[in-house]
């Protein structure tokens, strides 16, 4: 596994370089400038990964240890071209509670969660890389894969938690829209290390 850390328009922190120089996975950073979109910025990241698969990770969410394994797995036994996993845990910020969402898994589909999504650099190339601008990139990517005729995968949402912080997303329904009528609700993070949260 090699970790390509995006820089958009943010500074390196001391505290982040003392994480990233005791992390045993080797490490890249790329630096990009803010004026630069999301997709290009992510085209750029892309450009100094190496390896033949590619996830993309946000930065707000929470991963566990198992999370890439599950969509290298995921991968494997679909033979779709895009696989990920849904928003199915979000962490609500602001009220500091988790909600489990009453989603699917385990089938193909048209959407799975941005900050999830595996595939290979040969196939992002074949579709045109990361769309150059700067809202809906994960959504331009899903529409352009499957427009190509490739397959989109959900896995399960184990694992993975989806992080809403109040403001600055993208896409931006409310709070009020993730947490209605939830399968289970817990305060603060759950407290499974599956989940990264501990």
């Amino acid at each position: 596994i090699e970790i390509v850390v995006g820089l958009h328009g943010v500074d390196l922190t001391d505290t982040l370089r003392k994480q990233l120089d005791a992390h045993a996975r080797p490490t890249r950073l790329v630096t990009v400038h803010k004026g630069v979109g999301f997709g290009e910025a992510l085209g750029e990241a892309t450009r100094h990964a190496s390896g033949s698969l590619l996830t993309k990770v946000d930065d707000d969410d929470l991963y566990g240890p198992e999370h890439i394994w599950d969509l290298v797995l995921a991968r494997h036994y679909s033979g779709a071209e895009v696989v990920g996993k849904g928003a199915e845990f979000v962490y609500l910020e602001p009220r500091d509670q988790t909600v489990r969402r009453r989603m699917g898994n385990e089938f193909y589909t048209d959407v799975v969660a941005g900050g999830t999504m595996l595939l290979a650099k040969g196939d992002l190339e074949a579709v045109g890389g990361w769309r150059p601008v700067s809202r809906s990139v994960d959504r331009a990517l899903l529409d352009r894969a499957l427009a190509d005729g490739g397959l989109v995968y959900r896995t399960h949402g184990f694992g993975f938690i989806y992080t809403r912080h109040g403001d600055g997303h993208t896409w931006d329904p409310g709070l009020d829209y993730f947490a209605r009528d939830p399968v289970r609700t817990w305060n603060g993070l759950p407290p499974y290390e599956e989940f990264g949260a501990r």
